[in-house]
């Protein structure tokens, strides 16, 4: 079925879940269709409402895949345990809290990780590690060298255990925090560590990482 909302309110539902309607035609519930069309004319009192559905794509750009034999949604039966959180960019993570991130890749290699899983980093800022996000349009712009059709973004649920905050260049555990007992590295924003000012987090173990879904790029 289908829902036409804001762009606002979708990352909100994608975030949270839906609230139901308070009251209308049916009573309290969540309003739904089965026809595309009905839903991308809502809400009816914005000027233009970007679909990101289509009949054509909506397997490939909202995919949800199968990951161990395992059908990895949030509706119906969920072998994933309790929804993970969407954090502030500002919000240190909480110490064995699981969370949404996002990784940006090529098409080629989400298919890797797929079925393989994440290989870590050798080296980069943070030393070895998963590189993710929680800014999904962050992710939306690497691999820096393709175009928008040869990247996907990998929707991901991160168990981040024990987290260390690392805020500034030459910090001492820049790249050696996995060697004090930590098992994230999290570069809050606006810190001068990233040129674009945005937060980044270094995953040392990739089997704290479950991919939700995988999103085209548009």
């Amino acid at each position: 079925m289908y829902h036409g909302t804001s762009k606002e309110a979708a990352e909100s539902i994608r975030c949270y879940g839906f609230s139901p309607s308070k009251d209308s035609m049916l009573g309290r519930c969540v309003y739904l269709s089965h026809d595309i069309q009905k839903a991308s004319r809502y809400p009816l009192n914005l000027t233009s409402v970007k679909r990101t559905e289509t009949e054509r794509d909506l397997q490939e750009y909202l995919q949800i895949w199968k990951y161990e034999g395992r059908r990895m949604s949030w509706a119906g039966h969920d072998n994933m345990g309790p929804r993970p959180l969407c954090l502030q960019s500002h919000s240190k993570p909480t110490k064995n809290s699981s969370y949404i991130m996002y990784h940006g890749t090529s098409k080629e290699a989400a298919e890797s990780i797929m079925r393989n899983g994440f290989t870590p980093s050798i080296d980069g800022m943070l030393g070895r590690g998963v590189y993710l996000s929680r800014n999904i349009q962050k992710a939306s712009r690497y691999p820096l060298n393709l175009a928008n059709a040869d990247r996907r973004v990998l929707e991901l649920k991160v168990n981040v255990g024990r987290v260390k905050k690392i805020d500034r260049q030459g910090h001492p555990l820049q790249k050696t925090w996995h060697d004090a007992g930590y098992n994230t590295a999290w570069v809050p924003p606006n810190c001068g560590m990233v040129p674009s000012g945005e937060e980044e987090d270094c995953v040392w173990n990739p089997h704290r990482i479950k991919v939700i879904r995988v999103i085209r790029v548009i």
